[in-house]
């Protein structure tokens, strides 16, 4: 009999097992040749729900401080839309109240975040989102011309970095009807031959002061896994219209997913690794940004390190902004990649202050 029911186990999970790969392999299916046949013609309101996220650590309720950052909320989102999901890069404006985003549908997703009387993260309101339009006013209808990663805002200005056609675009910032064209920023960024699904993932000012100039802001732009010969992950820098190539020191098989400018003049970098036998691992480097030159080699103190321990997902958009109290906070936001799953949240945690 022990034969019998070892069998029977052995059969009942690699049952479930094809339940989940065939599952796995009919979302992949349906998201990818349906999305793109969703017409998202013009601007719409959407409605958002929302569950509080109030522990990081799964299981664990007292422990907030993970590495340099402690915890302050988060959520997980919902929307009966089937437009929203994808979001891959954020950024958070009017002092943690308000949001753009971008997704890899080549959709645009603001809205309203509410607080509770903490600052804790507890919905969105009043959310958006719209298709990106090019310079003729058509939406970008493939997922090769479409696949937005990451975005910077310059003044009154919106940069927007897109990985398989890989490119940098600017876009006039319009958070009311989400109706601007975008046209290329500093084109010559298209010498660099990356590699179609590991092109440009994040875009990233590299100095607040004097930056609403397009047309001398001074930019940095990272590839997700694109590398050079000697396996490092390239990167780009620019202040007019040339660009010139650094690197950054390649960790594992950890990917850069969303780059932000910190209030200090470093950069923080989020990236991700994923295997079916280590699962999902997510972290962040500070590099200093006096070091991000052409030609430089570049690496960071990691300050944060996270696996599926932890409430995470495919995190792709970090965002860092001051609140009231002068504290710098991130905001992070994640890729659901239109799976049922994967999730959608919105993270937030403090920077602590760097020891003396």
């Amino acid at each position: 009999m022990k034969w019998r029911n070892r069998l029977l186990s052995v059969t009942l999970v690699g049952m479930a097992g094809a339940v989940v790969l065939v599952g796995l392999a009919g979302a992949i299916y349906y998201y990818g040749h349906h999305f793109w046949s969703r017409a998202l013609a013009d601007t719409i309101e959407v409605k958002i729900e929302a569950e509080p996220i109030t522990n990081f650590q799964v299981g664990v309720k007292d422990r907030t401080k993970f590495g340099a950052l402690r915890f302050s909320s988060g959520i997980e989102y919902y929307s009966d839309n089937e437009n929203i999901g994808g979001i891959s890069g954020i950024r958070i404006l009017e002092g943690g109240t308000r949001f753009l985003s971008v997704s890899d549908g080549g959709v645009w997703f603001t809205g309203f975040i509410e607080r509770d009387s903490q600052g804790k993260i507890t919905g969105i309101s009043n959310a958006k989102i719209a298709p990106m339009l090019d310079k003729t006013g058509g939406s970008l209808n493939s997922k090769y011309s479409g696949d937005a990663e990451g975005l910077e805002i310059v003044g009154n200005d919106v940069l927007v970095s897109f990985e398989r056609d890989s490119r940098i675009w600017s876009y006039p910032l319009d958070l009311d009807n989400l109706a601007s064209r975008g046209k290329d920023f500093r084109p010559s960024i298209r010498k660099f031959n990356l590699r179609s699904n590991k092109g440009l993932e994040a875009v990233t000012v590299l100095e607040r002061s004097g930056t609403d100039n397009l047309n001398s802001v001074k930019v940095a732009a990272f590839s997700e896994f694109s590398v050079d010969g000697k396996g490092n992950i390239r990167g780009f820098i620019s202040s007019g219209k040339k660009w010139e190539s650094f690197t950054v020191k390649a960790i594992g098989e950890f990917k850069v997913t969303g780059a932000t400018l910190l209030p200090g003049g470093d950069i923080l970098i989020l990236e991700r690794q994923f295997s079916l036998l280590g699962g999902l691992a997510i972290q962040m480097r500070r590099i200093s940004g006096a070091d991000i030159k052409p030609g430089a080699i570049l690496d960071g103190e990691i300050l944060f390190e996270a696996d599926s321990q932890y409430q995470v997902d495919n995190l792709e958009g970090i965002s860092a902004w001051e609140n009231q109290q002068g504290q710098t906070m991130l905001t992070i936001i994640s890729d659901n990649n239109f799976s049922l799953l994967q999730r959608n949240l919105m993270l937030e945690f403090e920077l602590l202050p760097m020891a003396d």
